[in-house]
């Protein structure tokens, strides 16, 4: 939500969001994509420098980096001044391995409560 709050700032009412999720190996990628102002190359410095002091209780880009972060993943950012901005969060699809190893390690967990 932060990143889509951020894109509809970036547009001034006039441009378009896009919001996809893709995965990609084992990971997911969730991508927030605006047609807005974009940011200088100046402006993203401070973004990417942003990231690296935020705290959870930060800013909003902060929070986004610092949830990233705790779920095992990172963020990207492309921008260009006047054509947008370009955000991905990428995630590891389960933080104990594919879906499937995680499926069957609860499983385990139960049966062997149920004993």
């Amino acid at each position: 939500m932060e990143l889509v709050r951020n894109a509809r700032t970036a547009i001034d009412g006039n441009g378009a969001i896009t919001v996809r999720a893709r995965s990609v190996g084992d990971r997911i990628w969730l991508t927030v994509a605006d047609t807005g102002r974009g940011m200088s190359p100046l402006a993203l410095q401070g973004a990417l420098n942003a990231f690296k002091t935020a705290s959870a209780h930060g800013t909003g880009l902060g929070r986004v980096q610092h949830f990233a972060r705790q779920a095992g993943g990172h963020v990207r950012i492309r921008s260009r001044e006047g054509q947008g901005a370009v955000i991905s969060i990428i995630l590891p699809m389960s933080p104990f391995g594919t879906v499937a190893q995680s499926a069957a390690r609860q499983r385990r967990g139960l049966q062997g409560d149920l004993h």
